[in-house]
């Protein structure tokens, strides 16, 4: 919820709606995949061994957003590039 509200600081309602909306598809899509993988884990072997395998897969998960995110956590507005984030003042010239 955090980053969803950090990301509001760059847009305007219109684009925020679609920062949620986005967001909240992005949740669910993610839950139903190891929903998914869970339920196949289950049927191929016991429940220790699909959690073992959850675990890992998330974490290899993790290790991979963590370093694509680590150039852009804890920056501030003007030191993100100009590609990378939303303004409201082009929305208002537009």
């Amino acid at each position: 919820m955090l980053s969803t509200r950090y990301l509001g600081n760059f847009a305007d309602d219109k684009m925020l709606t679609q920062i949620y909306a986005v967001n909240a598809i992005s949740r669910n899509v993610f839950r139903a995949g190891i929903g998914f993988l869970g339920s196949y884990l289950l049927r191929i072997t016991n429940t220790a061994n699909s959690m073992i395998l959850v675990g890992i897969i998330l974490f290899i998960t993790v290790l991979g957003l963590t370093a694509y995110m680590q150039t852009r956590l804890g920056l501030k507005p003007e030191e993100y590039d100009e590609n990378e984030i939303y303004k409201k003042e082009k929305l208002k010239s537009a």
